[in-house]
């Protein structure tokens, strides 16, 4: 069986977008994030209105009644206890209300000691589909 053929940065560019999903760079241990244009326009800003970003900026939006639950799952998933950081939770949309989104993640990066220092993934606003 021949191995399928690898998706070039344009290409994967593409499939992003046309999904539209919204991709982030998490550098665990400093907070810096990078996310793309989409994950702004989830909760209705503009990268630049939201910048400079940081896991702060992530946590400031997340609704306090979510973040318990995604710190848990967070945790269970650097100690090893599931492959995927995977969470639905409220995020705070420049209009004042709440949009559904599903998070997911994994680390791709460790320390010497085993910690996670970078981490990658999506979020899907699913506000649509369930809520």
């Amino acid at each position: 069986m021949q191995e399928p053929e690898k998706l070039n940065p344009e290409q994967m560019a593409s499939v992003i977008s046309a999904a539209s999903i919204s991709v982030w760079d998490w550098k665990v241990q400093t907070g810096e994030l990078f996310c793309n244009q989409r994950w702004a326009e989830i909760v209705g800003y503009s990268l630049e209105e939201l910048g400079p970003l940081s896991f702060e900026t992530w946590v400031n939006l997340v609704h306090p009644d979510d973040l318990e639950s995604s710190n848990r799952i967070l945790e269970q998933h650097w100690q090893g206890d599931v492959e995927l950081y995977e969470v639905e939770l409220r995020m705070k949309h420049k209009e004042g209300h709440y949009t559904w989104v599903l998070t997911t993640g994994k680390t791709i990066e460790h320390l010497e000691n085993g910690e996670s220092s970078r981490m990658i993934g999506t979020h899907i606003d699913i506000s649509h589909r369930i809520y």
